[in-house]
């Protein structure tokens, strides 16, 4: 029997590969984990495991901080200087990706482990446990309680199996060969406490980076979008994206240098701000290129740059190459003739925990008796007092966990003044505050669909390198008219394709024809509206969608529905279309 014990893969397709390729005969695959972080290609390195027959798979510490960065939001909008390896991994994870790592055990049955396997050498020459942190032991407890180890009988035989004639690694940790064969890639800044951050004894010195510094800064994981869009923006020609962004560098340092030696650097010491020229003649480029410094980011410095103008003075050929940019959502309501009166920006969402609560809470919504819930909280929510909601009977138990577990949520959240918690009903005293029922009247619902059109928006994203865009109730007035506006909840782009969700929690009072006449105004197909209602059934929803000719769904069909109505429209442009996961 052979076993195949491997680790800290940490999103290196290519090394995950190489070692499947040379070990293909083996019988059984163990890897205890960290699949992701510090790489370029997490989600290739998923899904290459989740295609593997005949593997014991636990989770390691660094997938957990993924897991951790990706549920909390904290890899969006990241703010200057703070962008990790794991930010750029949580980007190009989906939530199906993350659900996966979330499913594997981290320890106990099937594997005892907490970090990552990479001592096995130490364990193969000690011959014996290091307890929990050592990671050949986890393989080993975790195989046998597992049922997997009926031909090795002790601790050393398996590693005898798995591990013979142990090489003594170099000092600085890293294999001799994949030195000479593996380039590096820099990572982004490290974690630094406030406390410890390296403080310049002059912060606004006139330090100029040189250009050994300069291809320091240009390592960080981010630059290498950067530079791919410099180096198409100032139409350099290249085979392909590695040798864009190669090319995109070497205009850099070469601009950089030149800028060095004309003394054509502008130097703002108080905004710790170095900004210079940057032409590329042949093909009439002209940009400015920005360095601002802080002691918080990696080698003290951040690259950025503006065009200038780039239409005016272009050769042909390179115009002809470039097609225009497609319009973002916004860009599409201004030429219908719309003014963007207010639009909600990330910065003014609730907080994260509460956007989590409000995407459970769509979840669970899947679930009749949790619709029945809160649509008796919104009958009584404008009057006070103590309510008690009956539970119908015959309710399972999942029901009743589900239903249960939203209502301890809104809770802990501070939705209620009171709430206890039956088996045959529920009774609670609402709190007297005007944002809690704002939510549960409507914002909780506008949330969760924002989510999902971001979850998907993002693997169109990743899945075909779309122009995507997002905006989040938009009020518009009619240039025509002043007093006109119309509000949307949901706007999105994709490819320059204009789409509209509109988010509904109750079934009263709603205008269906108002939105099919909006569709006209927006200058968009009503095949390219989506109404969201939570109150409705499946078939309440194919009724209204036949009368009124848009796309209807509640909070368990509007994924579906999103894809569907997507899908169809880039078909149409003859684009490929969405791959389901």
């Amino acid at each position: 029997m052979k076993i195949l014990v491997i680790s800290d893969i940490h999103a290196n397709i290519r090394a995950l590969d190489t070692i499947l390729r040379e070990e293909a005969d083996y019988d059984l695959l163990c890897c205890a984990g960290d699949f992701t972080d510090y790489g370029i290609s997490p989600r290739e390195v998923l899904e290459r495991f989740r295609q593997l027959e005949n593997t014991v798979l636990v989770y390691g510490n660094h997938d957990r901080h993924v897991i951790n960065i990706y549920e909390s939001g904290a890899w969006t909008n990241v703010a200057d200087g703070t962008y990790k390896w794991v930010h750029y991994n949580c980007e190009r994870l989906s939530e199906k990706d993350v659900d996966w790592m979330k499913q594997l055990p981290e320890k106990a049955a099937q594997l005892s482990r907490y970090n990552a396997f990479s001592d096995i050498a130490a364990a193969a020459d000690s011959k014996k446990y290091y307890g929990d942190s050592s990671r050949a032991a986890a393989i080993y407890v975790g195989l046998a309680a597992a049922g997997k180890l009926p031909c090795i009988d002790s601790y050393e035989s398996f590693i005898a199996e798995v591990y013979t004639e142990p090489k003594p690694l170099p000092k600085s940790g890293k294999s001799e060969v994949a030195s000479e064969t593996t380039p590096e890639v820099s990572a982004p800044a490290k974690e630094i406490p406030v406390d410890e951050s390296p403080q310049s004894d002059n912060a606004n010195a006139e330090v100029i980076p040189d250009i050994a510094q300069m291809e320091h800064i240009l390592e960080l994981p981010k630059v290498t979008c950067l530079l791919l869009s410099l180096a198409k923006n100032a139409g350099l020609s290249a085979n392909n994206s590695s040798e864009l962004a190669y090319k995109g560098k070497e205009f850099l340092l070469d601009t950089y240098q030149k800028a060095l030696k004309n003394k054509t650097l502008q130097i703002n010491i108080q905004k710790n701000k170095i900004t210079f020229p940057m032409e590329e003649h042949d093909s009439g480029f002209h940009a400015v290129g920005m360095l601002t410094r802080s002691p918080a980011w990696e080698y003290g410095w951040k690259f950025n740059y503006l065009t200038e103008n780039t239409s005016g003075a272009e050769k042909s050929e390179v115009k002809e190459k470039i097609p225009p940019k497609p319009l973002t959502a916004l860009e599409h309501l201004e030429r219908c003739g719309y003014k963007i009166v207010q639009q909600v920006v990330p910065k003014k969402l609730p907080p994260i925990a509460v956007q989590r609560m409000a995407w459970k809470t769509g979840e669970a919504l899947c679930d009749p008796v949790v619709v029945d819930f809160l649509q008796f909280i919104r009958t009584h929510m404008q009057s006070d007092g103590s309510f008690s909601f009956r539970i119908p009977k015959g309710t399972s138990k999942n029901s009743f966990a589900t239903l249960s577990e939203i209502a301890q949520t809104w809770d802990k959240m501070g939705l209620f003044a009171s709430i206890v918690i039956y088996p045959q009903n529920i009774v609670y005293e609402l709190a007297q505050n005007e944002t809690v029922r704002h939510f549960l009247s409507g914002k909780w619902l506008e949330l969760f669909v924002e989510h999902q059109v971001q979850q998907i928006l993002n693997r169109y994203q990743e899945e075909q390198g779309a122009e995507v865009s997002l905006c989040s109730n938009v009020i518009l007035s009619e240039a025509a008219s002043a007093g006109s506006t119309h509000e949307l909840d949901v706007a999105f782009s994709i490819n320059g394709k204009f789409f509209w969700v509109e988010a509904k929690s109750s079934s009263r009072s709603i205008d269906y024809g108002k939105y099919a006449s909006l569709c006209e105004k927006l200058k968009v197909t009503s095949d390219r509206l989506l109404l969201v209602n939570s109150d409705l059934s499946v078939e309440e929803c194919e009724g209204v969608s036949y009368f009124w000719n848009y796309r209807v769904a509640n909070c368990a069909t509007i994924t579906q529905e999103l894809e569907n109505m997507i899908a169809k429209q880039i078909e149409s442009a003859g684009n490929a279309a969405l791959s389901i996961d």
